[in-house]
């Protein structure tokens, strides 16, 4: 580890490198199920590894602001300031519970690849699957919400409104999703 550096400097590493897996993974740089195997276990490492960094995050901040040692650049307004720390307390939070989440998905990923194997003459092998053993891969409408992130804010809601900050529209109060059924 290279203390010489910063946090932030590492953390643009980890971005740089993500990066290159996409760009890597667009043409054919995984020719085996191997190769796959060996990336999603790479990722899961890395993932597994963000709590940590959200947590300590999260407690070098809380340190910051007991000592009175924060402000809002943008405002004097202590209950602006006081509503900036939460939500990033919130989202931090949420984020770490998303990447336990993540973690165990590249997990299951993980054990999944591991019996694949790569088939040099595919003459002898079926073309089509049967529907048993390859389910059909669900689409993705980016209208989902994941269940971890769902919960997680569930449970920030129990403390106080969350809020969109994209949008500013409340999302989730008194432990529900204002999207739940009642």
């Amino acid at each position: 580890m290279d203390r010489d550096r910063t946090p932030a400097q590492h953390a643009g590493d980890a971005y740089e490198a993500i990066r290159a897996i996409n760009h890597l993974t667009m043409g054919d740089a995984l020719k085996y199920p191997a190769d796959a195997y060996e990336t999603v276990g790479g990722l899961h490492a890395a993932v597994s590894a963000l709590p940590q960094a959200f947590r300590q995050i999260r407690a070098r901040m809380n340190e910051l602001e007991t000592a009175d040692r924060l402000r809002n650049v943008h405002s004097d307004d202590p209950d602006v300031l006081a509503a900036l720390v939460g939500n990033m307390h919130a989202m931090l939070l949420a984020a770490e519970d998303s990447a336990r989440t993540l973690e165990g998905q590249l997990s299951e990923a993980h054990s999944a690849l591991s019996p694949l194997a790569y088939v040099e003459d595919p003459v002898d092998v079926p073309k089509e699957a049967p529907a048993r053993v390859r389910p059909p891969v669900p689409e993705d409408d980016g209208e989902d919400m994941p269940e971890g992130l769902k919960d997680a804010l569930r449970r920030m809601s129990e403390r106080g409104p969350v809020i969109n900050m994209g949008t500013g529209e409340r999302v989730a109060e008194d432990g529900r999703l204002l999207d739940d059924e009642d």
